[in-house]
């Protein structure tokens, strides 16, 4: 691995999303309910309660674990037709009440006193810790190639990571790589790093990084903690890194100047963190630093290296892992 860790990271009792979100449920007893969003208050970040509701409804959460005492945030009882009908049952037995698809009297009802280590907010910590460390740029030397790196899921919990590295100057493929391993971190927004971090580090263990610069699928910058996976990959790699993403989750641009130039800058809480770049083809991408790496100089490497829809590097990288993950006869 290129020059080892920038840093020692959490322990892996904090990465144990999932057996952390099963312990919390079991701790709501008979005769009361919580939300998907108190559970992940709980956990340390409400952004995570998209991802409470999806391991409770996962076939992971064992039978035995009361998922039904958790509903939305207005008391829907939550899941398909079926499964909430079986879930407003098993509370009518507990003693409480379901009228059309809503419990009644929810916030008498509701259970919020949880005891928890919140390790999200220790991960949230970690990395507002590790972004005062991250390399503002600019670039150490000439950059004469690019890697892109992109990360398929398939069904459960398997995940199919590819690296695609070409010459700056034509783009011509140097060499490639194709990884799949087991993830143990679920998706939860602003912490793709801890999902993604393992597999990138997987498909890139022994490459010689020297001279390259490293385009990650996803934000490096454009993040509430300036420290998405880009960053987190830079630092964990000691390597030049750029993020790009086909999604915004965090921060602001000019619509207009985009359709215009372009090109806008994207604002976090009035400052430049990045840019929002308009493609042949599709939606704009969204481009950040994540590591050695100028403002400037990612505007500039990501536009030079643009193909239809992201940089050429990226949609290669993005093929070979479809093509991993088609070949293993992963779904999802």
């Amino acid at each position: 691995m290129p020059q080892g860790h920038a840093s020692q990271p959490v322990g892996k009792g904090v990465r144990d999303i999932e057996g952390t979100v099963l312990g919390l449920i079991s701790q709501v007893p008979k005769g009361r309910v919580t939300t998907f969003k108190d559970v992940a208050e709980a956990l340390g970040d409400p952004v995570a309660a998209r991802a409470v509701g999806a391991m409770l409804a996962g076939p992971e959460a064992p039978e035995e674990c009361p998922r039904h005492r958790v509903v939305l945030s207005d008391g829907r009882v939550a899941g398909s037709i079926n499964t909430a009908r079986a879930a407003a049952r098993l509370l009518a037995r507990e003693g409480i009440e379901v009228r059309g698809d809503r419990v009644v009297d929810l916030e008498t009802l509701r259970f919020t006193k949880f005891k928890s280590s919140a390790p999200l907010r220790r991960l949230r910590q970690e990395q507002e810790r590790l972004a005062g460390r991250r390399h503002p740029g600019p670039l150490p030397r000439q950059v004469d190639r690019l890697v892109g790196v992109d990360v398929a899921y398939g069904s459960g919990d398997a995940a199919f990571a590819a690296a695609v590295e070409v010459e700056v100057a034509d783009f011509g493929v140097v060499r490639e790589r194709g990884v799949s391993l087991d993830v143990d971190f679920p998706y939860i927004p602003t912490y793709l790093g801890y999902r993604e971090l393992p597999a990138v580090e997987a498909v890139l263990d022994g490459w010689d990084l020297e001279g390259a610069l490293l385009l990650i699928d996803g934000h490096g910058t454009i993040h509430p903690r300036r420290f998405g996976i880009a960053c987190q990959v830079g630092a964990t790699l000691r390597a030049p890194t750029i993020g790009v993403a086909k999604r915004l989750l965090w921060g602001s641009y000019d619509k207009a100047l985009l359709r215009a130039e372009g090109v806008a800058k994207v604002l976090g809480e009035g400052e430049p963190v990045g840019w929002a770049i308009a493609p042949p083809s599709g939606g704009p991408v969204f481009a950040s630093p994540g590591n050695m790496v100028t403002l400037d100089e990612a505007l500039e490497l990501t536009r030079r290296s643009m193909g239809r829809r992201q940089p050429v590097p990226l949609e290669l990288a993005h093929q070979a892992a479809e093509g991993l993950k088609g070949a293993a006869g992963g779904g999802g």
